[in-house]
């Protein structure tokens, strides 16, 4: 770019910027794993909108609240992704929005063992990504949104 002229020098260096940082926002969602449905076990993934009815929980234990964190008197939230299966279980689970190691792992421990009457589309089970918001309060441990 030395042998142009300042303002077109610019202008490219300018365009080069939006198109690279484009293309890492672009790989950066795509990888992110947000889409509407996934096809993996040869079925759709679907999300709890529309006419699919939304899981409901009945089963599995209270996330533990650490130790330190009662003694440190820190509260707050933890968001977990999970993959609920059409026979109602946990077959993954994520944490989307974190509180710090310790309550993100036991959030996670214990999302994984519960259970749910499954999602349903037109009557029939279906898979279904689900939010969990897991909120620690040192007036009552951990309960679920």
């Amino acid at each position: 770019m030395k042998n142009l002229p300042r303002p077109v020098a610019a202008f490219t260096l300018a365009t080069l910027y939006v198109l690279f940082g484009t293309l890492i926002c672009g790989v950066a969602f795509a990888g992110s794993g947000h889409k509407k449905a996934e096809v993996a076990k040869g079925e759709k993934i679907y999300t709890v909108e529309g006419e699919v009815q939304k899981p409901k929980r009945t089963g599995g234990p209270v996330p533990e609240y650490p130790e330190a964190a009662k003694e440190e008197r820190i509260e707050g939230t933890v968001v977990t992704r999970l993959l609920i299966e059409k026979d109602g279980s946990v077959s993954d689970a994520q944490v989307v929005r974190s509180l710090g190691e310790a309550f993100d792992d036991l959030a996670v421990e214990a999302v994984r063992q519960w259970s749910f009457e499954p999602a349903t589309l037109d009557g029939e089970a279906v898979r279904v990504h689900y939010n969990i918001t897991i909120n620690y309060r040192l007036d009552g441990d951990a309960d679920d949104v």
